[in-house]
């Protein structure tokens, strides 16, 4: 066979291929023989009909389109594979000439991961700062309010409301959402809501009524409200007296493996750390991958940005209607973002993301960093170990088995680029 490749724009690929008769007949013999267990003809049990009167009433159009959809399958999965191509849209396929005792040609187009020219990584990851976190008192403390909150105990109160009662109330106003009714339920008096809002309520009872307006800050996070006024109708569903209780050693045996008030500080301050280090250890490879991607070389396949932005798009959705009660559109309009201005965001997200895949991927093939079948393994047990019992035939296996190839390698990247910062 001949094959010649050519790469074109947005990192596309044509192939073309030319199989002489003699290579091709292989094909052209194989769907007649395939035809031939499937015609019924007269006189002959099915099956067991002559070729020759086979391929008499089925023509040779029939068989030479047979065969060439069967060549192409073939030959193309042995040229991707013997020329190292990574393709990633579904190829495009042109019959050039087909005609019987004939060479066979034809033409694929696909698009291909593109071609990398990766900047001096090395020196941009010593420009990036990493950032060392401490841990506050305050937060410890605040930790620690959280907990006793979350086994305090709660009292009706037949009289109205002040600073410091636990509140549980329904309000709603003709400016925010279309006079959407919300539920809410805190601490009187410490400001969750905005300035002056919380002041009105004082000295409502249960099932008491109010209406009153309020201005927003010009601060506020939505910028159709901000400094705006707006009305509210509010109605207290209950007035409690919240009691905490005391902080003690023996409080702190009773909620966990501590045995005093210094050893739970000293694993709040532990935990909270950990999550500090993990969010600034994100933020730094976020900022690495950002500079390098403003110093790389690559021209980006539509394709590539298209099916990333339709996953971020329909990841975004699922987590809309698993963690909220609205609809997609209401969630935009609560976020004052089109459909358009959305769409503009998510390419951007997309283009950032495909850039950042294939800044690692480059290095990793640069640094001959693998996965080794072992990592491999023992991370797709794991996986498995949380995974309902029923439903573990249902995974794709080779799926889930590159899914963490490209995981655990992206990882071993990450950690080598640590290095040449510290």
């Amino acid at each position: 066979m001949k094959t010649e490749i050519k790469k074109l724009k947005q990192s596309n690929i044509e192939i073309a291929g030319e199989l002489s008769w003699e290579e091709f007949e292989v094909y052209f013999q194989k769907a007649l023989k395939q035809i031939t267990g499937q015609v019924k003809m007269g006189g002959f049990r099915p099956g067991k009909a002559p070729q020759n009167m086979v391929a008499d009433k089925i023509g040779d159009s029939h068989l030479l389109e047979e065969a060439a959809e069967q060549a192409i399958q073939d030959k193309y999965h042995q040229i991707i594979h013997e020329e190292k191509i990574e393709p990633i849209s579904k190829p495009e396929v042109a019959i050039l000439k087909l005609a019987k005792n004939n060479p066979f040609e034809f033409k694929i187009k696909v698009a291909v991961l593109p071609d990398v020219q990766l900047p001096d990584y090395k020196k941009i990851v010593a420009t990036v700062e990493k950032k060392v976190s401490q841990v506050d008192d305050n937060e410890i403390e605040e930790t620690l309010k959280w907990i006793q909150r979350s086994r305090a105990e709660f009292n009706e109160l037949a009289r109205p409301c002040q600073k410091g009662d636990w509140i549980e109330m329904e309000y709603q106003s003709p400016q925010v959402e279309m006079n959407k009714k919300f539920e809410d339920a805190f601490l009187l008096g410490e400001g969750k809501f905005m300035p002056g809002f919380e002041d009105e309520l004082l000295g409502l009872e249960a099932n008491g009524q109010k209406e009153f307006k309020i201005t927003f800050p010009v601060d506020y996070f939505n910028k159709e409200l901000a400094g705006q006024e707006a009305s509210f109708q509010v109605k207290i569903k209950a007035v409690k007296e919240m009691k905490l209780p005391e902080l003690t050693d023996d409080f702190v045996q009773k909620i966990g493996r501590f045995k005093d008030i210094a050893e739970l500080r000293a694993n709040i301050k532990e935990g909270i750390q950990q999550e500090k280090d993990g969010a600034e250890i994100q933020n730094w490879r976020n900022d690495v991958l950002q500079k390098i991607s403003q110093e790389l070389k690559v021209e980006l396949p539509d394709s590539l940005i298209l099916s990333e932005k339709e996953r971020i798009l329909s990841n975004l959705k699922k987590e809309v209607d698993e963690h909220s009660k609205i609809s997609f559109d209401e969630y935009l309009e609560q976020i004052k973002k089109s459909p358009e201005e959305l769409a503009v965001e998510l390419a951007k997200q997309a283009e950032q993301r495909v850039k950042s895949f294939l800044i690692l991927r480059a290095i990793g093939q640069k640094e001959g960093i693998e996965a080794t079948e072992d990592e491999i393994t023992q991370a797709i047990d794991k996986f498995l170990t949380g995974y309902p019992q029923e439903h573990q035939q249902e995974i794709d296996r080779q799926r889930l088995k590159e899914y963490y190839r490209e995981k655990i390698e992206h990882e071993k990247v990450f950690q080598l680029l640590e290095k040449l910062c510290d």
